[in-house]
């Protein structure tokens, strides 16, 4: 899924000499497929008609130690985890899609999964090395590490410290113990305290909790108890969703055999709702539908997705957007899921994508729009004429002469100015709906 790697280079991206052939013959073969330019005699790093694009990368690893009821990502439990060989082929694709793909830098790494703090940090390390080595990276680069606040996690959270993390996202999820063990979560309330209290040692300032509201049987009230708790120990960044009740996941099983019940619609609503103003209040500012933090300690890795920058994902299952070099449109792909085959692919290849597509302008357009207005930013007008340059002009597509551009304006829910468009804060309740009507024009 990315870029092109060429003879000289084989020996320096530490391929296994038993693979360089057949890497060279399937790396050959993806730049033809994808139709990319063939050069007799091409440099370490193609150059490229464009100016330097920035770009993050996403790792993800697919391990836990036990399923949550309610997750329906792309994770396993395995008591024979091949850990050299994960991280062996983690290191092979990052090489191989740096190499394919136009990013010249990179500003922010995330370690995601499944549950990443359980890779050894050397793995971390590693990784991180590797990508330094292959493109520069911005000099206050964001390296952050999803964790699980399960005991015990002092002697490793120093250790993520010195191979390169620094800032944590820690997966609270809930701080009642009947919901902890309702969603199967490896953890207590107490143990998600002490992880928070232990990780302020070596990262205070670049933590993040996650939340989730509108479980089973949670009312109003409870929830506006317990998200004053979370405002008392929240560091800098929160992120806080909404149950989504996922097929075929043990909790909707539940659900659906009448054995939970949800919160109705508009209790959910007023929950969202609360929560955004009560935060406010605690200078805890939404700046993404879901994502709240106090001045300064924005996600970068999560404003860069929502703003249309490249980002290449690693490890089984993970999606990526990229530009190729020597191509002016945006590529889509998707790694094969299962571990093992994936490992197997990126044995034989070099990289593990099983799914690519070249996006077309329209949906390039699509994708823009649709995750810059999830943001208190919104859409930018340089941004959408720079990033989708072949569709019509910001101005002369979204304009009060278009009725539903109208309409959401009267009707308080957008704004457009010579900057560009972004909803309001009632907007942003509803910016789904919004999104929609937009995407009608």
């Amino acid at each position: 899924d990315n870029r092109f790697i060429i003879n000289r280079f084989l020996s320096a991206m530490n391929i296994w000499p038993s693979c360089r052939a057949r890497t060279q013959k399937a790396v050959f073969k993806f730049v033809y497929n994808c139709s990319f330019r063939k050069s007799a005699e091409l440099p370490p790093r193609f150059s490229s008609d464009k100016a330097a694009e920035k770009g993050i990368i996403y790792v993800h690893w697919p391990y836990c130690s036990q399923l949550c009821t309610y997750c329906n990502f792309n994770k396993y439990v395995s008591r024979d985890v091949k850990h050299n060989d994960l991280v062996s082929c983690l290191i092979q694709e990052v090489t191989t899609r740096l190499r394919m793909s136009s990013i010249d830098e990179v500003t922010s790494v995330y370690f995601g999964g499944g549950t990443p703090s359980l890779a050894e940090p050397l793995a971390i390390e590693t990784i991180l090395a590797t990508i330094s080595k292959l493109v520069p990276t911005s000099p206050n680069i964001e390296v952050s590490l999803e964790v699980n606040p399960t005991s015990g996690q002092l002697h490793k959270l120093k250790h993520f410290k010195h191979a390169g993390i620094n800032r944590l996202s820690i997966g609270m999820q809930s701080l009642r113990n009947k919901d902890l063990k309702l969603f199967n979560r490896d953890h207590s309330t107490q143990e998600a305290l002490r992880t928070l209290e232990d990780a302020s040692s070596f990262f205070k300032g670049r933590i993040s909790i996650d939340m989730i509201f509108g479980r089973p049987g949670q009312s109003f009230l409870e929830w506006k108890q317990e998200l004053s708790e979370v405002i008392q120990i929240c560091d800098q960044h929160l992120s806080l969703y909404q149950l989504t009740v996922e097929l075929g996941t043990p909790l909707a099983k539940m659900i659906q055999k009448g054995e939970l019940c949800l919160p109705a619609s508009e209790e959910l609503a007023d929950m969202y709702e609360y929560s955004v103003e009560e935060l406010q209040q605690a200078e805890i500012l939404r700046y993404e539908v879901s994502n709240f933090s106090k001045m300064g300690a924005e996600c970068q890795h999560s404003l860069s997705y929502w703003t249309g920058r490249d980002y290449i994902g690693i490890g089984p299952g993970a999606h990526s957007r990229f530009i190729a070099r020597h191509q002016s449109g945006y590529c889509h792909s998707v790694n094969t899921l299962e571990p093992k085959q994936w490992m197997t692919k990126v044995y034989h290849d070099g990289h593990g994508i099983q799914f690519l597509k070249h996006l077309s302008k329209k949906e390039r357009a699509e994708e823009i729009l649709t995750t810059s207005l999830r943001t208190t930013k919104g859409l930018y007008a340089k941004t959408w004429d720079k990033l989708v340059p072949d569709v019509q002009q910001f101005s002369s597509l979204f304009n009060d002469g278009h009725e539903n551009v109208r309409n959401l304006c009267q009707n308080g829910l957008l704004v457009i100015d010579e900057h560009g468009m972004r909803a309001t804060m009632k907007g942003l309740n509803v910016i789904d709906a919004i999104v929609v009507e937009l995407l009608s024009i």
